[in-house]
């Protein structure tokens, strides 16, 4: 289930996020998919006792009722033109051979939560192809959806960044996790 929150962020908050993570952006990798441009964007993670990472932890929280200490850290990612994130899900496919080191740490990833940080670019929407669903970036919407459901996992998550047409693109994702996620420093 895929839901849409407009304008649970601020302009502010969102700025906040994007000048936090300028000075660490890194060229992103995929676990499991390192195929040569299935991800073109930079990312970085933010500390977890940063003022605005607090309050992102603590809106999902009320969203979702998941605990902050279930969330994984505030990841920043940043779209330029062509940039995109191809079709994946983001919970850890247990028969890869990266699941179990990333499972030991809190379980898998049962929800996703993305913020748009701008809206001012072309393209970039986040696409779910087997739910139909078209997601459009506005700033400082939050769009929450299920990677389990059940404890299964819920292969109809697949989603993708659609390719950056003009202008330049930021979004924040957590990932919450089955249990408290021991990456939380």
């Amino acid at each position: 289930m895929v839901h849409q929150y407009s304008n649970k962020f601020t302009f502010k908050d969102c700025q906040m996020l994007i000048e936090a993570s300028q000075p660490t952006l890194t060229p992103t990798t995929t676990l499991g998919k390192e195929i040569d441009g299935y991800r073109k964007a930079d990312g970085t993670w933010l500390p977890v006792d940063s003022l605005i990472s607090r309050k992102v932890f603590h809106i999902i929280h009320e969203l979702t009722e998941c605990k902050p200490e279930q969330m994984e850290l505030v990841h920043i990612v940043k779209y330029g033109v062509g940039g995109e994130y191809k079709a994946h899900h983001d919970f850890f496919h247990i028969t890869e051979d990266y699941a179990a080191e990333h499972i030991v740490h809190g379980g898998n990833r049962i929800k996703s939560a993305l913020i748009y940080l701008n809206d001012d670019y072309e393209g970039g929407e986040t696409f779910f192809p087997e739910l139909g669903i078209l997601v459009k970036p506005e700033l400082g919407k939050l769009v929450i959806w299920d990677n389990m459901v059940d404890g299964k996992l819920d292969y109809t998550s697949i989603h993708a960044g659609l390719p950056i047409q003009s202008g330049v693109k930021y979004i924040a994702v957590v990932f919450i996790r089955e249990n408290n996620f021991e990456g939380r420093k």
